[in-house]
């Protein structure tokens, strides 16, 4: 009989064929393994890869004795993508709750709904179909009777908190930590909790703050997830969707290999001042000299790749936080900016969590506006020093000297230092 066409989210099925007399089994195989695959008892179980196009079954019977091969027979028939349907909410008569939409599944395969859910409702799943959704896209389970899917919309009142910025998924062993940034808007109240679900699987876990940790979930299997914020009054609209995480695979953490502190001297361009790690923030500390100007950029070197860095921190002696902190992942780096470091401060600056893992990436500095020779005092030496390159373009070997980073040695860097005699890193 003639192979009916199917959907290529169809469940694996097998074929049978009448065979000529010489008893020998027939012996399916499958001309396009990229559509479809032939396995099992004489290739008569038909798998589909889940790429729509023509699948091409050959059958043969070898011969026996007087009899011959019988001729190879074919048969094609055509994979179709999966039924898609859009489900989009109808206001209600009151403008505040959307009915139902109800659509029937009987394909016998899996389902794709995209559910257009403007930023005023949010959409639940009911039904007996089973399925995940992942961003705005709901996908039944392989299904082989009819089934309901039940899609609700709820109205999301103006009091509500906004959509939470996601940042990214990172893996760990069977859970994954969401990184995200509050919303624009809080609602009518403060926000109370965070909920972050995961898809496949509907898997999720509140808390107050970034990040969130999601358990329960399967190592090697690929999730989204998206965040809620919840105020006294109602739940607000998902984030969307994070970037695909896949519990399990950890992304090792690169080691730390430098850290220098840079800025850019005008014409002269970017000149760097390493900065030893491993020396305590009350011992013989490396000074930045240089004015903060806009701020203070400390680069991160490391001997592999930086995929996502969260937590960075900035701290003097006592533990306490100073200035504002920004951390960004290039590469094999970590570009953090420091603004409003106070002059004559020792600080801390830490990444405690790298590509999703605890992290030992930390150094400690001093920051002293006129200590040119690095002694963590500003004393005639400094002052000696810069009048003796007046005039000199900024390069590799003067760059401690041009104190406002103008890109060349003047009375302004002399002036910088003579404010500053006298004081030495507490």
């Amino acid at each position: 009989a003639p192979l009916p066409n199917r959907s290529s989210s169809d469940a694996a099925f097998t074929v049978s064929a009448t065979g000529g007399n010489s008893g020998n089994p027939v012996v399916f195989s499958s001309q396009t393994p990229s559509i479809c695959t032939s396995s099992g008892v004489n290739g008569s179980t038909i798998t589909l890869s889940g790429t729509p196009g023509t699948c091409s079954i050959a059958a043969n019977q070898a011969g026996a004795g007087d009899y011959l091969d019988a001729p190879a027979v074919a048969q094609s028939f055509t994979v179709g993508a999966p039924p898609q349907f859009t489900v989009t909410p109808v206001a209600g008569a009151n403008g505040s709750i959307a009915p139902a939409t109800v659509q029937n599944v009987t394909q016998g395969a899996t389902t794709s709904f995209t559910i257009n859910a403007n930023s005023g409702f949010v959409a639940s799943i009911g039904g007996n179909c089973g399925g995940s959704l992942s961003g705005n896209v709901f996908t039944t389970n392989p299904v082989q009777a009819p089934c309901s899917v039940t899609v609700t919309f709820v109205a999301i009142p103006a009091s509500a908190p906004g959509a939470p910025v996601i940042a990214f998924a990172s893996p760990a062993v069977e859970s994954a930590n969401i990184y995200f940034s509050p919303p624009a808007s809080s609602g009518a109240s403060a926000i109370v909790y965070y909920t972050a679900t995961c898809q496949p699987g509907n898997v999720s876990a509140s808390n107050s703050a970034s990040p969130l940790v999601v358990s329960g979930l399967t190592n090697g299997v690929a999730y989204t997830c998206s965040v809620t914020a919840t105020n006294a009054d109602a739940t607000g609209p998902a984030s969307a969707a994070s970037n695909v995480v896949v519990p399990g695979t950890v992304p090792a953490v690169p080691n730390l290999i430098g850290v220098v502190s840079r800025k850019t001297h005008a014409a002269a361009g970017p000149l760097d001042i390493p900065i030893p790690t491993g020396v305590p923030i009350g011992g013989a500390v490396r000074t930045e000299p240089r004015d903060i100007g806009s701020g203070h950029l400390l680069i991160f070197q490391f001997d592999g790749a930086v995929t996502a860095v969260s937590g960075a921190s900035a701290v003097n002696g006592a533990g306490n936080a100073v200035g504002s902190i920004s951390a960004v992942a290039l590469g094999n780096e970590v570009h953090v900016l420091l603004a409003n470091v106070p002059d004559n401060s020792r600080v801390t600056v830490s990444l405690p969590l790298i590509n999703g893992n605890a992290s030992p990436a930390a150094v400690s500095l001093g920051f002293l506006v006129g200590d040119a020779n690095d002694s963590r005092a500003v004393n005639a030496s400094d002052i000696i020093g810069v009048k003796a390159r007046g005039g000199q373009v900024a390069n590799v070997q003067n760059r401690r000297f041009d104190l406002d980073a103008s890109g060349t040695i003047d009375a302004t860097d002399v002036s910088m230092a003579k404010a500053r005699a006298g004081m030495a890193l507490p």
